[in-house]
């Protein structure tokens, strides 16, 4: 994946670290002076980005416990007001949350029958929504 300045269109920095296709990317929305980036991949990872510290290295890489890669992921959300949460789809049905600073999965969010697609937080109460192929949206607090 590459950075690109918006007025230019120069390429910023390239972010390097997964072995597959990227899926989707999204910045933090925390007004805390960060600027983070986090991807998913089909590759069974996420990794996150300080793009203004060091755009081209992954800070971190989520995957299981026993470090062996996820499913693939679809899609990654920030939490609107808890930068340090992060949340996952992906298509074993699941979608996951987790604690950025110990790079360790909080919660498995279960009850989908097919992938989940997509997650998205509210961005004023942080409701997580997820999409997934099974025709259906849930939320979860």
């Amino acid at each position: 994946s590459s950075l690109r300045d918006v007025d230019g269109g120069r390429r910023v920095a390239t972010l390097a670290g997964h072995t597959d296709r990227v899926y989707r990317e999204a910045f933090s929305g925390i007004g805390d002076g960060s600027q983070r980036l986090a991807s998913a991949s089909r590759d069974g990872t996420s990794q996150e980005f300080d793009i203004r510290a060091a755009p081209s290295v992954p800070e971190c890489t989520l995957s299981s416990a026993d470090g062996a890669p996820l499913d693939v992921l679809f899609s990654v959300a920030f939490h609107p007001r808890h930068g340090h949460l992060l949340a996952t789809a992906s298509h074993d049905t699941t979608a996951r949350l987790w604690d950025l600073r110990t790079q360790q999965c909080l919660h498995v969010l279960t009850g989908h029958t097919q992938s989940v697609r997509d997650v998205a937080f509210h961005p004023h109460f942080g409701v997580l929504a997820t999409a997934s192929f099974d025709a259906t949206v849930r939320l979860w607090d």
